[in-house]
């Protein structure tokens, strides 16, 4: 399979492109964009580490990123994702709502990290709406980590 990873932070997709040159991993493509609601530009926020940037006001520096939809990403290239992960620092739902074309045609595996519990129930609703059916990936009372399959294609594996 092929792999498309985005990463608006420079620093972090060059740390990212080592790692796949690192292990011949030769079938992921870095996308230096991060993903949202619609394709064009916004601010990123850096965060208290290189890992929690986002595209949420969270304070630290700000710079200017690409922002591409899944979905006008997945029509440029003409491709059919089986599985999404989706870990985006608080920016989970817009990536959801630039998806809707894509996951309701091909219904991928999604894996959902979300960031707080309005996103969250947010994100679960809507893709509950859309026939998803979702297990906690986390244990315990306030889970945030979640696997999702489309109803129409398998029952959830046991985890």
């Amino acid at each position: 399979g092929r792999v498309f990873a985005f990463e608006p932070v420079r620093r972090n997709a060059d740390f990212l492109r080592q790692h796949i040159a690192i292990n011949g991993a030769d079938n992921i493509l870095v996308i230096e964009s991060a993903c949202g609601r619609e394709s064009g530009e916004t601010v990123f926020f850096s965060g208290p580490n290189a890992a929690m940037g986002s595209l949420c006001p969270v304070g630290g520096t700000s710079f200017r990123v690409e922002v591409v939809s899944i979905d006008d990403f997945v029509a440029s290239r003409n491709i059919q994702p089986d599985v999404m992960k989706i870990d985006v620092e608080g920016a989970e739902y817009d990536v959801i709502c630039g998806a809707e074309k894509t996951i309701g045609q091909f219904r991928p595996v999604i894996f959902l990290s979300t960031h707080s519990a309005e996103l969250r129930r947010n994100c679960l609703e809507r893709l509950s709406e859309m026939k998803y059916a979702y297990r906690p990936l986390t244990a315990g009372d306030d889970p945030h980590e979640f696997v999702l399959i489309h109803g129409e294609k398998a029952k959830l594996p046991t985890l």
